[in-house]
């Protein structure tokens, strides 16, 4: 597919992260990127869902820090290496980018659950599986049941986290770190050089997490260099 931009532009919103800060966002549509595309996309700050990409643009505000790892320097922690021993009788499937029923059923949970929100499985499919860069899914399944589910985009040396759900029902075994660790060993699977793991937030709740998967890199928005946060 020939790759497709549409009009570049800012939007101004309620910030997402603190609701008492406005924010500014840049925004472009981008149809069938080429990995190579994305890995530009990906270096420069860019996220996505579906084919809406954006980027941070705030005057007054610098806290969403583009967060990467380079793959072969990580180094798990101790309390990392005891999530995935942990988690050791789950199975882990990479699966095609392609919808079913029962991705759509956790979402549903994890969304009402954990965020107190309704979804509808239109704006579900337009989020994660409109094909506007090559990408994939991995599910988890402990005894055939599928527990947790994380939407990847895939460029040439980058392995991008979308978004990762997981059935509340299981809190207690953190499926979330345990998501980021297998991503990582499946980007070094794939031999890809870097693992992006969206905006880190060092002052946010939700956000910080991040920063405990190192060592890592921050973009730097003023220089526009990644620069290694150990």
């Amino acid at each position: 597919m020939k790759t497709q931009l549409s009009e570049h532009f800012h939007d101004e919103l309620t910030c997402p992260y603190f609701s008492q800060r406005d924010a500014c966002f840049e925004i472009v549509q981008a149809h069938g990127l080429t990995g190579l595309e994305l890995d530009y996309f990906l270096h420069n700050g860019w996220r996505k869902f579906g084919t809406v990409f954006f980027r941070p643009s705030c005057v007054a505000c610098n806290d969403c820090l583009p967060l990467r790892i380079e793959v072969k320097k990580f180094l798990p922690t101790n309390d990392q290496k005891r999530n995935k021993k942990k988690n050791m009788d789950i199975e882990v499937k990479v699966l095609p980018l392609q919808y079913f029923d029962e991705a759509f059923e956790l979402y549903e949970k994890f969304e009402r659950i954990r965020f107190d929100h309704d979804v509808d499985k239109q704006s579900f499919i337009s989020m994660f599986y409109l094909s506007s860069c090559p990408g994939l899914q991995v599910g988890y399944y402990l005894s055939g049941k599928l527990v947790a589910l994380g939407f990847l985009d895939q460029g040439n040396n980058s392995l991008s986290s979308v978004y990762f759900i997981y059935d509340p029902d299981y809190l207690k075994r953190g499926l979330g770190v345990f998501g980021v660790l297998r991503e990582i060993e499946l980007a070094s699977h794939l031999e890809l050089e870097f693992y992006y793991l969206g905006y880190y937030i060092k002052s946010h709740h939700k956000m910080c997490y991040k920063g405990r998967f190192g060592p890592h890199q921050l973009l730097n928005w003023q220089s526009k260099e990644w620069q290694d946060n150990l």
